[in-house]
């Protein structure tokens, strides 16, 4: 129950301090967008680690309440030249938002079908297959500001084809963006990096999963909060609570980020400093404390003064208190949308 209560506060707070930046939504003509990516190589010579895990999605408001577009995801990972994973996912996907642009809250419904391949080796035995997907359920976006909003869906997820059939119910929460075309005094503001400024990002998601088989539950939050103590430089964590079954973990992350260039330049470079501590409390076995300290650097284009794409590639060092996994260095590209407000106007 105390970890429940914890969400709750952390999602109150979070709700009463982002409802002073609420401003209108988009409408026909705009797109929604979203997008990540990660590479990641474990840089310790015993055993060879990699994976990459490229997301992109994109669609196109016909009107001010349809939205088409298109979903896809990839995976690849090997281990110890042994074990090789790959899995392509396209999903169509259609979203029908109700009310109009002019409001701040906006609940929407949604569909995609889609087909996936997986393929899976394993020291010369190989299995490959089709399947299809089938999502559909809703949400409500609250808008921030013209270009981002604050999202949750609820909805059915199921897996069907050739592998063993999946369904699941899942809800998840994150940080939207969308692109309008840019009027003259838009294309004139400086990116959003000056005192007082804050940069912000939320990721969760939870859920019932493998329904009829494993009933598998879980719940978990990641809000990100930096706040520009002079301009340019970032200050600011990540909390991450997460409670799966008996298993839960808390992850408080500090950084500190500071851009260089000129005042209006779009293409800023970067660099951060930071890391975790996880406290993984497990039932019937003892809690464990591993720590994650990272530096990186990178490069932001900002798409719009408040939204940018950045890639940055980060150095970890990992010491883990499990007996059954090394203490490993690993190399990072991370790519993604960082999203920016103005504070207190």
């Amino acid at each position: 129950m105390k970890t429940l209560r914890t969400f709750a506060l952390i999602g109150a707070i979070l709700s009463l301090s982002l409802s002073s930046f609420s401003q209108n939504s988009p409408g026909q003509g705009a797109w929604l967008i979203d997008g990540n990516g990660l590479i990641n190589h474990n840089l310790d010579g015993t055993d060879r680690n990699f994976f990459a895990s490229p997301y992109i999605k994109a669609g196109y408001f016909l009107s001010d309440r349809l939205v088409l577009g298109l979903e896809a995801v990839g995976y690849y990972s090997y281990l110890n030249d042994e074990i090789y994973n790959t899995l392509v996912y396209l999903r169509p996907f259609g979203r029908y938002y109700l009310g109009t642009p002019a409001q701040k809250w906006r609940p929407f419904v949604y569909a995609s079908p889609g087909w996936q391949h997986v393929y899976f080796r394993y020291t010369g035995q190989q299995v490959r297959g089709d399947g299809y997907t089938a999502d559909a359920g809703g949400g409500v976006a609250f808008f921030l500001a013209p270009g981002l909003a604050l999202e949750g869906t609820l909805g059915y997820a199921g897996e069907y084809g050739e592998f063993k059939p999946n369904q699941d119910v899942q809800l998840q929460l994150g940080i939207q963006a969308y692109l309008q075309r840019r009027s003259e005094e838009d294309k004139q503001l400086a990116p959003l990096l000056e005192k007082g400024a804050m940069q912000i990002g939320l990721s969760g998601g939870g859920g019932w999963l493998n329904i009829g088989v494993y009933d598998d539950w879980y719940f978990e939050i990641r809000p990100s909060v930096a706040y520009f103590v002079i301009n340019k430089l970032a200050v600011g964590g990540a909390l991450t609570l997460a409670i799966a079954e008996n298993n839960q973990i808390i992850e408080p992350e500090p950084f500190v980020r500071y851009y260089f260039g000129p005042g209006n330049g779009r293409l800023r470079p970067l660099v951060e400093a930071g890391g975790g501590f996880r406290f993984q409390l497990q039932a019937e076995k003892p809690n464990k404390l591993n720590i994650n300290l990272k530096a990186g650097a990178g490069l932001a284009w900002f798409v719009r003064h408040n939204i940018a794409i950045e890639g940055v590639f980060y150095y970890s060092k990992f010491r883990l208190e499990d007996e059954n996994v090394d203490n490993n260095d690993y190399l990072d590209l991370q790519v993604g949308f960082q999203y920016f407000l103005q504070s207190g106007k």
